[in-house]
């Protein structure tokens, strides 16, 4: 069995071996172009809540959310709602 690898610094740093967030431009020329979406379900006392978000790839926000207590079509098109509002 192997020894897991030992991680040494140079530095007394608290940060140091972890990766630190950076801010990268994107290539997406005009913000709120490009979206992607997630869907999770959430265990509750009254049973399964599903959640389905809808997030700017951008700026990296959540522009759009819906709940229920069903996995349809139109939980995903009520998160779509308000991300395609125009006056965002």
């Amino acid at each position: 069995m192997r020894a897991p690898p030992s991680h040494t610094s140079d530095t007394a740093s608290p940060l140091s071996g972890r990766h630190r967030r950076r801010r990268h431009r994107t290539t997406i020329p005009d913000p709120h172009t490009r979206w992607c979406g997630d869907i999770t379900y959430i265990a509750t006392e009254e049973g399964w809540l599903y959640l389905a978000t809808v997030i700017d790839t951008a700026s990296r926000r959540i522009v759009g959310w819906a709940t229920a207590k069903h996995l349809r079509t139109e939980l995903v098109a009520d998160a779509l709602t308000p991300a395609a509002r125009p006056d965002r």
